[in-house]
């Protein structure tokens, strides 16, 4: 049991050190336009750096995971090219084709695994906000906020609040929030 505390303990730590390291967040677009109105209150806030520029965050808020977002980070972070292998020469290819003949083996179908070809849940999570770290994938922070109306006026609000509760988050994530300088 203490274990299982240490580790949980020693997670969270290293998640906390990760929130405290984010100066600069990207925003994906969000239902109803909340990420516009999120974009207003952490930059009010002075939290946080709010860029246009994906390659200049260090986190990205969003209000959905899974396929979805997978596909919007492919898609500001597409993968670097692998290098081509040198070409090999026509004894080495020969030597494959007879090994692949005489290993042959009978075709298996290969388990789909891809966090792509999961099924989504129907519908989006109304007032779900993630912080993801570029790079990891791993959600440093997430809040619930559901505004009761689609107002301009309460999506504000909800945003408020929404960038407070990350305020409170990351001031505890904070090396000085625990007794440092």
């Amino acid at each position: 049991m203490i274990a299982i505390l240490a580790a949980s303990g020693i997670a969270q730590s290293k998640t906390a050190a990760a929130l405290a390291q984010v100066s600069a967040v990207y925003l994906l677009p969000m239902s109803h336009g909340m990420d516009q109105y999120l974009a207003h209150a952490l930059t009010k806030a002075g939290l946080v750096q709010v860029v246009t520029d994906p390659a200049k965050a260090d986190a990205l808020l969003t209000d959905h995971l899974g396929a979805a977002f997978e596909a919007s980070v492919k898609e500001l972070y597409p993968e670097v090219a692998p290098v081509a292998a040198p070409a090999k020469s026509d004894a080495e290819k020969a030597d494959k084709d007879k090994d692949a003949s005489t290993d042959a083996k009978p075709d298996v179908p290969e388990m789909r695994t891809a966090a792509m070809d999961r099924p989504t849940a129907p519908g989006r999570n109304r007032g779900m906000v993630f912080l993801v770290k570029r790079g990891t994938g791993e959600v440093l922070w997430s809040a619930y906020h559901d505004p009761a109306t689609r107002r301009a006026k309460e999506l504000n609000r909800a945003a408020g609040k929404l960038s407070n509760s990350l305020k409170k988050a990351m001031t505890l994530a904070s090396p000085t929030a625990f007794g440092g300088k």
